[in-house]
């Protein structure tokens, strides 16, 4: 299976023209080397009142882009006090809570409350983060 990549400006561009030309979707893939269902999902996704036009869609595209949420990725200083907290016998739940509480989750310094207990639970398991363990005979 090939990776999935978004359509190009230039591939919208050759979808409306030759839809235009009253091309079926089937020839409008195979024209432009993409699969029907693709074109066929572009089609029914971004028709307007007007048809399909290019560049409208692009714009929307663009913008549905710039809205999507980003990932947030884990700081050296995120990694640093999550670690210090778990050799302090936190459990990644108290460190989750921590970081929502103190209202640091999605802000600049990529506290995610859903990736600490992740990470946390990752630092456990690797002898160099977690040390001590809380049932000293387990």
């Amino acid at each position: 299976m090939k990776p999935y990549k978004q359509l190009t400006y230039e591939q919208r561009c050759q979808i409306e023209a030759l839809k235009k030309s009253g091309f079926s979707q089937a020839d409008i893939a195979a024209a432009i080397g993409l699969t029907q269902s693709t074109v066929t999902r572009e089609l029914k996704r971004n028709i307007g009142l007007r048809g399909y036009r290019h560049k409208q869609v692009q714009t929307k595209t663009d913008e549905r882009r710039r809205q999507a949420r980003k990932a947030i990725k884990m700081t050296a200083d995120v990694i640093t006090v999550v670690e210090s907290k778990l050799q302090e016998k936190w459990s990644p739940e108290q460190v989750s809570a921590m970081s929502a509480f103190t209202c640091m989750s999605g802000s600049k310094n990529g506290w995610g409350a859903t990736s600490i207990p992740t990470f946390a639970g990752r630092a456990r398991n690797n002898r160099s983060v977690a040390m001590g363990k809380r049932h000293a005979g387990k």
